[in-house]
């Protein structure tokens, strides 16, 4: 059983941490995405997915992911530019996370294929589920 001295410091310390968190540059960034996170909605999801899956949302969610947008940004690539809509129709669209999972023509069946797939994706993504269907080799856990 925990004393009431370490459930003080518990408490103590989540306190510091959540005024820090107020503070960050980070949350408004964060909260653009996920006002919830990084708090019980967000745990739910993560908790269920393996540590690179996690990693991936994570990057996806702060858009530090290798796409030609962030890589530009950092001087890793000449340009933002998409690569599959420049050598399909010589367009100039950044590369961001949007374009690359909403709006890609490069991508369309796959965005279709999930959306057909939408009552699977549901209960993909319901955490009260029960049981976690994954996808990628339809198993149940």
């Amino acid at each position: 059983m925990a004393s009431k001295e370490s459930i003080k410091e518990g408490q103590a310390l989540k306190g510091e941490w959540k005024i820090q968190w107020n503070n960050s540059p980070r949350k408004s960034k964060i909260e653009a995405i996920d006002n919830s996170f990084p708090f019980d909605s967000h745990r739910k999801i993560s908790n269920t997915l393996t540590r690179a899956q996690a990693s991936l949302l994570i990057q996806l969610r702060t858009r530090h992911i290798p796409l030609n947008s962030y890589l530009h940004k950092i001087g890793k690539t000449a340009s933002n530019r998409c690569e599959a809509c420049w050598r399909q129709s010589q367009v100039m669209t950044p590369e961001s996370v949007q374009h690359f999972l909403f709006e890609c023509p490069e991508y369309a069946i796959q965005r279709s294929r999930l959306e057909n797939n939408s009552e699977e994706t549901q209960e993909i993504c319901d955490p009260s589920s029960k049981t976690r269907t994954r996808p990628w080799n339809s198993s149940t856990t």
